[in-house]
């Protein structure tokens, strides 16, 4: 939910026709600090970001004041005794947003935040090592004490006693994971290629806003046609495969395209673009 005192910053970019990337490149502040403050979500920020360095650059290169925006930053900075280093979220009904033109940016500052953090870490690890290590044995000693009781025995034909094994439930597979590892303009093909991890099937759906062409192959674009037709306004249309799909949409802008429940961001694009989603 927006912050009334920090749209302010949004609105004056979307003013100026400026995306969230491009503010970045002129500001030098990542991405996602941005839309953090967009919102007024100041409490995500981790502690080493310079919240109100950001603040200021922001509001001086946006041409918004910065004051109000100040101050509910010092309220929300102040308010709390804790904050929580990390978020945590239920796996169901998640929905993950991945941005395609700024997936490797943000991977690349997430990846020099931890190298900044880990420095300060290790310089206390004599306490947080022993808490983590009896965090962790906790859980584990009660699953193997209740496993231990609650494993029925049966007789086999010599009359040995052993852990039965029927009715056991199969462990749940962890939620789908899907990676950009090829970026569509660093590639000859033109080809945005993902990798989507932790599934036995690929499920892609898409749902158009505006009456949207759309060609899909197997696994590649030489492999057998899944799908071609245009697809209605208002219209879905889902696509399985167990190894990978070749999907060419000719108004990506104008559908919701997703991949196991995971939501590729395709909102700026205006033309024609080609997907390639391969099972890990």
């Amino acid at each position: 939910m927006s912050n009334p005192v920090t749209e302010s910053l949004r609105l004056a970019r979307e003013r100026k026709k400026l995306t969230v990337t491009q503010v970045e490149e002129q500001t030098k502040i990542p991405a996602r600090y941005i839309l953090m403050i967009e919102k007024g979500d100041f409490l995500a920020l981790p502690p080493h970001v310079p919240g109100e360095q950001y603040i200021h650059s922001l509001a001086s290169f946006l041409e918004v004041n910065p004051d109000p925006i100040l101050k509910a930053y010092q309220a929300a900075k102040h308010g709390t005794n804790q904050r929580s280093l990390s978020t945590t979220s239920s796996p169901s009904g998640l929905t993950v947003f991945l941005s395609r033109r700024e997936t490797m940016k943000i991977k690349q500052q997430m990846r020099q935040d931890l190298a900044g953090g880990w420095k300060k870490w290790l310089t206390r690890w004599y306490v947080y090592v022993p808490i983590a290590v009896v965090i962790l044995l906790i859980p584990v000693c009660i699953w193997l004490w209740s496993d231990e009781k609650s494993t029925p025995l049966q007789a086999d034909a010599s009359g040995s006693i052993s852990p039965s094994t029927s009715g056991q439930q199969p462990l749940k597979k962890n939620l789908a994971e899907v990676e950009l590892v090829q970026a569509a303009e660093t590639s000859e093909s033109g080809v945005d290629v993902y990798q989507v991890k932790n599934v036995d099937q690929l499920h892609i759906k898409i749902k158009a806003k505006d009456p949207t062409k759309v060609v899909a192959r197997a696994e590649d674009k030489k492999g057998k046609v899944l799908l071609e037709e245009t697809i209605p306004d208002q219209a879905t249309k889902e696509l399985s495969h167990e190894k990978g799909i070749y999907l060419k949409i000719s108004r990506p802008g104008q559908v919701v395209l997703s991949v196991n429940d995971i939501v590729i961001d395709t909102s700026e694009m205006k033309e024609a673009h080609t997907f390639q989603f391969k099972l890990n």
